[in-house]
Order: C-alpha cells, then sequence, then structure tokens
C-alpha cells in the first residue's frame, strides 16, 4: 500500500503532467492561428492552411489528453483525502 507521501508525489507528477499538456495545447493553437493568418493574407501560401489544420489536430489530441489527466487528478486527490481522513482517525 501506497504511503501518503507517496501519494502525494504522485498527485504532485499528475499536476506537472497536466499543466505540461494545458502548455503544449495553447502553442499548439497560437502556432494554428499563427499559419492561418499567414495563410489567408493576400499572396499568403495556401499551404500554410493545411499545416494550420495539423497544428489544431494536436491541440485536439492534447485537449482529450488533458481530459484524462484531469480525470486521473481528481482520483489522485481522492485517495490523498482518503488517505488524509484515515490519519486523522488512527
Amino acid at each position: 500500500m501506497a504511503t501518503l507521501e507517496d501519494m502525494l508525489l504522485s498527485e504532485l507528477g499528475i499536476r506537472s503532467r497536466l499543466n505540461a499538456l494545458v502548455h503544449e495545447r495553447a502553442e499548439a493553437l497560437r502556432e494554428a492561428e499563427r499559419l492561418h493568418v499567414r495563410a489567408t493574407r493576400p499572396g499568403g501560401d495556401p499551404d500554410l492552411e493545411q499545416q494550420a489544420g495539423r497544428w489544431r489536430t494536436v491541440a485536439e489530441r492534447v485537449a482529450g489528453e488533458i481530459e484524462g489527466k484531469r480525470t486521473e487528478l481528481r482520483e489522485a486527490e481522492a485517495r490523498v483525502a482518503t488517505a488524509r481522513a484515515d490519519a486523522a482517525g488512527a
């Protein structure tokens, strides 16, 4: 059985990965927008719109990972809360 300290470290790791995913999604969305703007300017390269679409796809994939990590974090938080309650009652 994991100790409270182990559970807290696990929760911290999940939070860290969630934070990285949020930043990754934001970066992908910024890049998609930047490429879209360049593609739609007069004389813009239409191939850039395809690249923007790929970045939007990346952002969507990462959004799914974010939701998974949020679920994982809620579960970890519940385990920590239970362990703390058990320790307080012991």
